[in-house]
């Protein structure tokens, strides 16, 4: 007959709140308090050093023929351009008031092509009446 007890599963459960903690190893040194959180220019200055070290061994591996590591490559370029301040959705030396006479010439352009179906929608109408009054 089997023991009555708890089953594996009761024993493996996680507790209420989530995880378990961590264990250390014996010896281990004892945690260190979380870095406080970093201002944006200092994170952006991080993460540059960080892409800037990555970059070193990409490169090493698209010289010796490594086609994905092309790929990787060209984002990490992309990414520490965004983080350098150059953003690839602008265009550089668009000023600002070139940018809004092209939105107010947009604007206008889609007015003018509203208008214009407008009165050929009023034609067609005005072609039907006429053909059913006729």
């Amino acid at each position: 007959m089997p023991a009555l007890g708890k089953s594996r599963r009761a024993k493996t459960t996680a507790p209420p709140g989530g995880r378990k903690p961590a264990r250390r190893k014996p010896g281990a040194p004892p945690r260190e308090p979380a870095a406080a959180p970093l201002d944006a220019k200092d994170f952006a200055q991080q993460q540059i050093e960080r892409l800037e070290s990555m970059l070193e061994s990409l490169v090493e591996k698209a010289h010796d023929g490594e086609l994905g590591a092309v790929d990787r490559v060209l984002k990490v370029l992309d990414r520490l351009d965004r983080y350098r301040g150059y953003s690839p959705a602008v265009a550089p030396g668009e000023a600002e008031e070139d940018a809004r006479e092209r939105i107010l010439r947009k604007l206008s352009e889609v007015d003018a092509r509203r208008a214009a179906a407008e009165e050929d929608q009023d034609a067609a109408e005005a072609a039907d009446e006429a053909s059913a009054g006729a």
